[in-house]
């Protein structure tokens, strides 16, 4: 078992989210500094598009938040190495054995 399961998600000064099909990730403070222009480049239709509902944990605790519609490119970037997952609004996170995705029913 990894050392970040079964407790609340390690502190971070700002976790990389994740906001388009190609696996671009970027500090969730850049996002909220500058969402209008990531509107602009057509992945998304509203900032909410943005809003994390998962945060996976890879086993050196570095973290990888998504939005729904691009859970699926988050958890292929580094598939075998994480260990662990935080699904909002939980607060510890669970072993990545336990992890499975959640279908998007967006656009």
């Amino acid at each position: 078992m990894n050392k970040y399961v079964g407790k609340p998600i390690p502190a971070s000064d700002d976790i990389k989210v994740v906001v388009n099909n190609a696996g671009e990730a970027m500090p969730s403070s850049y996002i909220l500094s500058t969402g209008d222009e990531l509107l602009a480049k057509g992945d998304m239709k509203s900032l909410e598009d943005l809003i994390p509902s998962i945060i996976f944990v890879r086993d050196d605790g570095w973290m990888l938040a998504a939005p729904p519609k691009f859970e699926h490119v988050a958890y292929a970037i580094w598939k075998d190495k994480w260990a662990g997952f935080l699904r909002y609004p939980d607060e510890i996170v669970e072993d990545i054995a336990d992890y499975v995705p959640e279908e998007y029913h967006g656009d």
